[in-house]
């Protein structure tokens, strides 16, 4: 007997699907777990401590809001939970599942992605059974939801925007100070007289200030591999996501002692962007100056990201300097585990150690470029 209540069609559908399925569990608990994510409403018949778990996991009304009627991703859900509950608590396995998820809904502008359901089988299989990638996903989405969280609550200040402040009456234009006054009743009158004297403190960005275009340069040399390459990977694709969404065209620059491979981007990322992105590793030593020198091709501001050491020429550092003024370009270097080099945080107008490679560095990070 089922936990969850169901009826024909559903037991229709688990007959299709459940010779796919591999699971630690019984029939009857992993007959029921398909259910809970397939079926658009579930009633509990019997109680079961799992079932019980998943719908009280932080991941679950997310889940369940993509899962619900598509038989593949139910299949999907359902296959990774059971597959792996032995080895891992339901947190976890809820985490990873949401980050493949993302991917097959879409990320920041909440476009469903349509694919069918052998390509949503194929990339399970190519994303949720490698351990590396789950881990990269699961930095990625993380990162991606916080920029664009902290994109909506600021003005750009970065990135190549410049703004002044007037006065006027654009609601979408208001400075934060004047947006906390909506909350004080007391405060709220003197909003609405000066709205209506066009007083209020608005945020202008200045005509043709905005850079189109932001360069990424990522290292790749052989002591990056491992946790820290995957995490200045996804924090790097995060940064990208959001800098399109802006309008910018977007070129990442993958070095180790030499460049590599430069990557343009300037609409929307796919899955086989991220999927490329997160594959790319080259493994050899580290130069900061061949980078640097690639970067300055472009017109945008540059972020740095390494773990390594390289001295950079003083013949390269007062050229890259007189550039950079001469041309408004500001450089941001960040460092993994690892203290800045003398030479690169004199050429840098921010630089910035990261010593824990976890959610909240990142987050030290974006609050520096948004």
């Amino acid at each position: 007997m089922s936990y969850i209540k169901h009826d024909k069609y559903d037991k229709i559908i688990w007959n299709r699907v459940r010779k796919e399925i591999s699971s630690n569990l019984s029939d009857e608990l992993t007959e029921s777990i398909f259910y809970l994510f397939f079926k658009y409403n579930v009633e509990i018949i019997k109680s079961h401590e799992v079932i019980e778990k998943i719908m009280k996991s932080r991941k679950f009304s997310y889940i369940k809001s993509i899962t619900t009627l598509d038989e593949s991703l139910s299949l999907i859900a359902t296959n990774h939970f059971c597959s792996n509950i032995k080895e891992k608590d339901v947190e976890e396995i809820m985490s990873e599942i949401e980050s493949f998820l993302s991917l097959t809904y879409g990320f920041g502008g909440g476009e469903k992605i349509f694919l069918d359901p052998k390509k949503k089988i194929e990339l399970y299989e190519k994303l949720l059974k490698n351990k590396n990638l789950i881990r990269f996903l699961d930095f990625f989405t993380k990162f991606n939801r916080l920029a664009i969280k902290k994109s909506r609550r600021k003005i750009k200040h970065i990135v190549g925007v410049k703004y002044d402040v007037k006065l006027g009456n654009r609601i979408s234009n208001l400075l934060l100070s004047e947006v906390k006054n909506l909350a004080d009743p007391y405060l709220l009158l003197d909003f609405l007289r000066r709205y209506s004297e066009s007083k209020l403190l608005n945020y202008e960005i200045l005509e043709n200030s905005e850079k189109k275009e932001l360069v990424i340069c990522l290292d790749v040399s052989g002591s990056m591999r491992g946790k820290k390459e995957e995490w200045a990977k996804a924090l790097a694709l995060a940064i990208t996501n959001l800098s399109i969404n802006e309008g910018k065209k977007v070129h990442i620059i993958f070095f180790d002692d030499g460049v590599r491979e430069v990557k343009e981007f300037n609409k929307k990322l796919s899955m086989n962007d991220i999927l490329y992105i997160a594959s790319v590793f080259y493994g050899g030593g580290t130069n900061f100056e061949k980078p640097l020198k690639k970067a300055m091709e472009y017109n945008g501001d540059i972020i740095f990201i390494t773990d390594g050491e390289a001295e950079i020429s003083k013949n390269f550092t007062n050229k890259f300097i007189e550039e950079k003024k001469k041309r408004g370009i500001k450089l941001y270097s960040f460092f993994i585990n690892t203290k800045s080099t003398y030479s690169l945080k004199k050429l840098s107008d921010l630089s910035l150690t990261i010593y824990e490679i976890n959610e909240r560095s990142a987050e030290k990070i974006l609050d520096k470029i948004i």
